[in-house]
């Protein structure tokens, strides 16, 4: 790690879970397709639970489910990242203003929809999305607050990040601190 850089890790505990109702899921639907085709038998539905719930732990207790989401400040770039999930870096020089938003003052900077990454209703939203204005940002909000800190990008792209309170403080600090906003 560079020594003049910020690092804050942001919880994002209840990502790791939606890895777990995936695999449940997963199984009912195989469950559903093997009793359909009456495929297998009960062996294969026992089967396929068992699959299911070794799988659903190893995600959530090894550490390959995201469990946080890392954000990196220094004064030439801001990167975010969560693992099995898009990343992103911006360089300074790409950057055409920072500011604090509330996003309920700022429809158009809300998103509205998915294009890659990780959305959970009322929760957890962190990889690229399209906005009501029609751009393409770069989003991690862990839920709970409509406060950002926006970054437009010079090819019209936006980086939105809303933590809580405290944590949106720390990160406005080091943006301060590394000349990304007055």
């Amino acid at each position: 790690m560079v020594a003049d850089a910020y690092v804050l890790t942001v919880p994002a505990g209840q990502l790791a879970w939606i890895y777990a109702i995936f695999c449940v899921i997963g199984a009912v639907v195989a469950t559903a397709v093997l009793r359909k085709f009456r495929v297998g038998g009960a062996k294969a539905l026992v089967g396929v639970w068992v699959a299911a719930a070794v799988i659903a732990t190893v995600l959530v207790t090894s550490g390959i489910a995201p469990t946080s989401a890392v954000i990196r400040v220094d004064r030439q770039t801001l990167s975010i990242s969560a693992p099995l999930n898009p990343s992103v870096t911006v360089s300074r020089s790409d950057v055409a203003w920072v500011k604090i938003v509330n996003l309920s003052e700022e429809a158009g900077l809300q998103p509205s929809m998915k294009l890659l990454g990780t959305s959970i209703p009322g929760g957890l939203q962190l990889g690229w999305f399209r906005l009501n204005n029609g751009a393409k940002a770069y989003v991690l909000s862990t839920g709970g607050t409509l406060e950002a800190v926006v970054i437009k990008l010079k090819n019209g792209s936006y980086v939105e990040i809303s933590l809580p309170k405290a944590e949106l403080a720390k990160l406005v600090s080091a943006l301060r601190q590394y000349s990304w906003m007055g």
